[in-house]
């Protein structure tokens, strides 16, 4: 029975429309039926526009929040999830409803539907006629960006890649295990993977229901959840051994332990301006053998975190893993499409000039800095870096490189590689 998890599921979606609370952080207690509550809950979020569009022609008012909650829960199961016992779903939402807002409000959810079900293949047939941005639920904003931008069939792929249900992609702590033993032992224990397209000797994609903690070699550090295209930004910065590097904005820590494994600990400072965040990333450092990394907590953009970072002495390399909209890692994160606004990326871009001009003061004549984002929106990518370079004297740029999401099998990412003489 799934009634509970899809009670569950709709109180995470009321909580995220009345409060925005982040998805994941509202779920990050939740244990029982996990996976299903996730598809359930972050497939109504990332597809809200889509079914509330359905709901406009199924009902004949608008729900009450809590009702829309449920309501959205149970039409993402209708018309995406094949597994779903249709008359299961019906009962468990009306039961759930006629427990929050009585009879009326059961009888309501019960008649709409039954109707969904019975008239599913005809509204399905409608949406095709309907614009892009409700078929593939963006907003109208981002749908009219990325068509300027990036012309009407890359953005159709863009929102197609958006809409998928991502993989699970793990990097290889090579440092830790040979690729070629890793694979070997996984496919002895029956592990479903394969080689990632863009990094076969790096990254590996898992199959569907892997759970990554249960893993062999996970415990012993051999492998880190990462997407392929993070990979990006460590391969412009291009550490080496014995160099003094800083990882200005760590957390997570994907990129940073890409750099332990590449040139070890020594050397290598991690700050990050969220103190909660940097625990979680002592914990995967840990895990990896790499607790001997000097970990801050700090903002970059103030000058007392440039005094503390400064009194080791300059840095050889520096990465500037900035904050942004994300709008190349929409397909992970459900709500982050529809926090995006018209004048997201220009703000955000204020953030990220003071980010980049801090850690430009910490960098050795002669290093590299490496500017990166999740986002592919060019006033936040090579705009901005083209603009900061104009008012930088001295600094040029060496290489940049953007992926769109699906581009190569994997999320949209940013990243250029910057020096000074």
């Amino acid at each position: 029975m799934k009634g509970d998890t899809r009670n569950r599921a709709a109180r995470v979606i009321l909580k995220w429309m009345e409060e925005g609370l982040f998805p994941d952080r509202l779920m990050a207690d939740e244990k029982s039926d996990r996976p299903f509550l996730m598809e359930v809950s972050y497939g109504a979020i990332k597809w809200k526009r889509q079914l509330d569009w359905l709901m406009k022609r199924l009902a004949n008012r608008e729900p009450e929040p809590v009702v829309q909650a449920h309501l959205l829960a149970a039409l993402y199961q209708v018309f995406h999830m094949n597994t779903v016992e249709p008359y299961a779903l019906v009962d468990e939402t009306v039961e759930a409803v006629k427990s929050a807002r009585g009879k009326a409000g059961a009888g309501f959810v019960n008649a709409i539907l039954r109707r969904a079900l019975r008239e599913k293949e005809a509204l399905l047939k409608e949406l095709e006629t309907a614009p892009i941005a409700v078929r593939e639920s963006h907003s109208d904003e981002l749908v009219d960006r990325w068509t300027r931008v990036y012309g009407a069939e890359r953005t159709a792929a863009i929102l197609a890649w958006d809409n998928a249900r991502p993989s699970v992609t793990v990097r290889i702590q090579s440092s830790r295990v040979k690729a070629e033993e890793l694979k070997e032992r996984w496919t002895r224990e029956g592990v479903s993977f394969e080689a990632h397209t863009a990094f076969p000797d790096r990254c590996l994609v898992l199959g569907k229901g892997v759970d990554v903690t249960k893993l062999p070699g996970w415990a012993e550090g051999w492998v880190t959840v990462q997407d392929a295209s993070t990979l990006l930004a460590v391969e412009l910065l291009n550490p080496l051994a014995g160099m003094r590097i800083l990882d200005a904005c760590a957390a997570p820590g994907g990129k940073l332990s890409d750099i332990v494994d590449r040139v070890g600990s020594e050397g290598v400072v991690a700050l990050d301006a969220s103190k909660a965040r940097l625990d979680l990333v002592k914990e995967n450092l840990e895990r990896l053998g790499a607790g001997s990394v000097t970990v801050m907590a700090g903002d970059l953009a103030k000058p007392e975190t440039g005094r503390k970072l400064l009194a080791a002495g300059l840095f050889d390399r520096i990465l500037v893993d900035a904050p942004c909209t994300n709008t190349g890692v929409l397909r992970r994160r459900a709500d982050a499409r529809w926090r995006f606004e018209s004048n997201s990326s220009a703000e955000m871009a204020k953030v990220q000039e003071r980010l980049l001009s801090a850690a430009s003061a910490l960098l050795k004549p002669g290093g590299r800095l490496v500017y990166s984002t999740c986002s592919i929106e060019p006033e936040e990518d090579g705009e901005l870096v083209r603009i900061w370079l104009e008012k930088s004297k001295g600094w040029k740029k060496l290489t940049e490189t953007l992926w769109l999401p699906g581009e190569h099998d994997a999320d949209g990412a940013y990243a250029a590689a910057l020096t000074f003489d």
